[in-house]
């Protein structure tokens, strides 16, 4: 969620865990609606974009952009709306007492979403562990700044498995990068690069080093 980026850049939390979860979206309703009665489904937008062909087989349902998908199946609950749905979880049906009208509608089998603990310190981890760090850093403004980065990380024998842009809102037109690179920032490969990066960035942090998913 690209959301969850932008909060993190900002603050001073660190990043010491992650998990990689199945996702199974279920269609959420009152107990004894059809999807034939049904006009709007409410979720989070990453879950609606998610079931773009359920949406695709049901054109008489319109797309409604909420907060969460748990908070979604909470307020059909609430409305006693029989035209209302909400795209949640399994568990999200039994907490409100909805009923579930179809299970597994996203459009990818493997879908998957990362989910990060975090803290106000960071985690040590064990010798041995297979570490993983994420960065956040912005780029000095001049052409190849981004390619000499990725060779820096490629010089030292660092793997990127993450790389992901998200514009400055105070600075127009700017962008910050989110990466995460196999190996821990304490290592001698990694503090090397660091130091080579601190040349060529305007910013520069360490999200955190944990245990790779």
């Amino acid at each position: 969620i690209n959301e969850t980026y932008d909060l993190l850049a900002p603050g001073k939390l660190h990043i010491t865990g992650e998990v990689i979860s199945a996702i199974e979206h279920c269609l959420l309703a009152l107990p004894g609606v059809t999807v034939d009665e049904l006009r709007v489904v409410m979720s989070h937008p990453q879950a609606l974009a998610q079931c773009h062909g359920f949406f695709a087989k049901h054109p008489q349902l319109a797309a409604r952009q909420e907060i969460d998908t748990a908070g979604s199946a909470r307020k059909v609950a609430a409305t006693g709306d029989r035209t209302i749905a909400a795209i949640a979880s399994s568990a999200a049906a039994k907490t409100y007492g909805l009923a579930i009208l179809a299970q597994g509608i996203q459009s990818s089998s493997g879908n998957a979403t990362r989910f990060v603990e975090i803290s106000p310190r960071p985690a040590p981890l064990a010798d041995g562990i297979n570490a993983k760090t994420s960065l956040v850093l912005a780029l000095a403004d001049r052409p190849g700044a981004l390619g000499e980065i990725l060779q820096r990380f490629a010089a030292k024998g660092l793997s990127l498995t993450k790389i992901e842009s998200r514009p400055i809102p105070e600075a127009p037109f700017t962008y910050r990068f989110y990466v995460d690179v196999l190996g821990h920032a304490a290592s001698v490969p990694f503090v090397a690069v660091l130091d080579e990066l601190r040349a060529l960035t305007t910013e520069l942090r360490v999200l955190g080093s944990y245990e790779a998913a």
